[in-house]
């Protein structure tokens, strides 16, 4: 349960850092959840595999379960690459968009449904096999509660501990190699040899990923895939743009995958860029005319004003426009911590934001700040948010 459940975490941020952020998308992974647990579930019921043996079938979709984690790992760009050169050939029209969530279904059924039907199979395997009717009551209840408890523990370990310290890449890696452990205890146990040493070997392959490093993979899901312009259909279009975008910082959070990337055109023209989620909400020189008209227009309108307040930090720029006008106080919250890691990049162009003595940072969310702060503000600076982000 607990690391079927931070599967669905992780392989739903990554998903979504490669389909795109949209509700639509997030309910199409949910939905191939589901389902790769329903059937994984109905399919061990089949009265084909109930001769099945506890242990060597435990370990073997432990086993198959790891192996599909470990293919994602290694494969990421390739999975990219193809939803990339797919979508390409598809109309902006209805029928289109129709044809897009389909494809969108289809990768997420792959990389999320399959390792869910492998582990929701476990469960009613253990179920299945727990003893007559007198002591079903009592086994099943239990299978259940720790289940249970190990899918909720699942939740808050991998979207607060394990992404946040260890990022996406390692934390699926995390996973693939603890179920692959406990493949090789479960034939082990079993004293099914050829089994066991199948999982060693996938242990050590997993091992091998860690120390391999995860450069294509923090490229990948930080050029914002589902964006790309549909003419770039080059199958090495996403290795070409290494060439040309430097990576200068790359952080997975909670709520967030943070990078800045320094792009460089064939001219020699130099962008410095802030992507969320793979989607840029900075850059300089791109949209530094945007950034600063949005601290200078307000102020622009009260001259005299002394409190000001921002709604995120975002590269900073906005904010430190503001401390060009005789204010007394600047306040700006934003709760997402890469965010405020990454604005050093962007000093020469933000005025030094944080480190200015009338900077005064919340790490929290706005709205909350604003609620519960009984403070008065002069002007109150937001730029519209994304809503399809």
């Amino acid at each position: 349960g607990a690391v079927s459940m931070g599967l669905e975490v992780l392989a739903s941020r990554c998903l979504c850092l490669v389909l795109g952020a949209s509700l639509q998308v997030f309910a199409t992974v949910l939905m191939a959840f589901i389902l790769g647990i329903g059937l994984g579930s109905a399919l061990i019921a089949s009265p084909r595999f109930q001769m099945v043996p506890r242990g060597v079938a435990s370990a073997a979709l432990l086993l198959l379960t790891a192996g599909m984690i470990g293919i994602l790992v290694y494969n990421i760009e390739q999975l990219a690459e193809f939803y990339r050169l797919t979508q390409s050939g598809l109309s902006r029209t209805a029928m289109g968009y129709r044809y897009h969530q389909a494809l969108a279904l289809l990768i997420a059924l792959v990389v999320l449904g399959l390792p869910a039907a492998a582990l929701g199979s476990v469960l009613p395997l253990w179920i299945r096999l727990s003893g007559g009717a007198e002591l079903m009551g009592k086994h099943v209840g239990r299978l259940l509660t720790w289940n249970t408890l190990g899918a909720v523990c699942g939740v808050l370990l991998t979207g607060f501990v394990l992404m946040p310290r260890l990022g996406l890449r390692d934390a699926f890696n995390l996973q693939a190699l603890l179920l692959a452990l406990a493949a090789f205890f479960c034939a082990w146990l079993s004293r099914h040899r050829f089994a066991a040493a199948i999982s060693f070997v996938m242990v050590l392959g997993l091992v091998w990923l860690f120390c391999k490093g995860g450069d294509g993979w923090r490229y990948t899901l930080s050029s914002g895939v589902f964006r790309l312009p549909d003419t770039a259909v080059a199958s090495d279009f996403l290795k070409e743009r290494r060439k040309y975008a430097k990576l200068l910082f790359y952080e997975d959070a909670a709520d967030a995958t943070v990078t800045v990337e320094q792009e460089t055109s064939v001219g020699g023209f130099t962008n410095l860029t802030l992507r969320i989620d793979g989607k840029p909400d900075a850059s300089s020189p791109g949209d530094l005319s945007t950034q600063i008209l949005l601290g200078q227009l307000p102020l622009m309108m009260k001259p005299d004003a002394k409190d000001v307040f921002v709604l995120g930090m975002g590269s900073g720029i906005s904010a430190g426009t503001t401390l060009g006008y005789p204010i007394e106080r600047l306040t700006v919250a934003d709760n997402c911590e890469p965010v405020l890691r990454a604005v050093k990049f962007f000093e020469p162009w933000n005025h030094g934001v944080l480190t200015n003595s009338r900077t005064r940072l919340f790490r929290e969310d706005a709205r909350t700040v604003l609620k519960l702060n009984p403070a008065k503000y002069d002007v109150i600076i937001s730029e519209p948010s994304n809503p399809w982000m």
